[in-house]
């Protein structure tokens, strides 16, 4: 399974000039959830596959991210990271390695072109929406032939409203229709 996970303001908006526009802690528990969640009784883990710029906005003492294959995306030969971590030159090159693993879900984390790229792969997305317009330059591509399956209520932080919510992919569930 692939799935994309990421929080964006009501114009699809993830970043001003490499930061977040927001800090929501209940935002930060819930992707660690999302991401190192699997099935009851599954020995597998999930793997969280990111941009090179995405890595390296993650402060250092939180990462590689715990419990989860972090595979760091760059078209650079070599990349430094730390042990465990793996290098990819491109996104079904990352397949591949999660795949290897083997792992049971393979979340793509960021960034803007990694998500623009992987949103034909994926299967379910799981997005925060922070209401509002903040002004970012860097977006989440607007899912097309995805299906809201999940709304929670609004929560509040501090001056930001949001909702976690999440998409399937619509002819997902047409194909399995089909096979009935």
């Amino acid at each position: 399974m692939i799935s994309c996970i990421v929080a964006c303001d009501d114009s699809w908006g993830i970043a001003a000039q490499g930061e977040i526009p927001w800090l929501l802690r209940k935002d930060l528990r819930f992707f660690q959830q999302v991401t190192t969640a699997t099935a009851v009784g599954s020995k597998l883990k999930n793997a969280c596959i990111m941009g090179r710029k995405t890595w390296e906005s993650i402060p250092s003492t939180k990462r590689p991210l715990k419990g989860r294959h972090n595979i760091v995306l760059s078209r650079r030969e070599t990349l430094d990271l730390p042990s465990g971590v793996l290098h990819a030159r491109s996104l079904l090159e990352a397949f591949e390695l999660a795949q290897a693993l083997p792992v049971e879900t393979s979340f793509v984390i960021g960034g803007e072109s990694l998500y623009k790229e992987a949103l034909s792969y994926c299967d379910v997305l799981y997005i925060t929406h922070v209401r509002g317009h903040y002004l970012c330059d860097t977006f989440f591509p607007e899912p097309e032939g995805f299906e809201e399956i999940y709304s929670s209520s609004l929560n509040q932080e501090g001056k930001h409203t949001y909702c976690f919510k999440t998409y399937q992919r619509k002819d997902r569930n047409e194909l399995f229709r089909n096979e009935i």
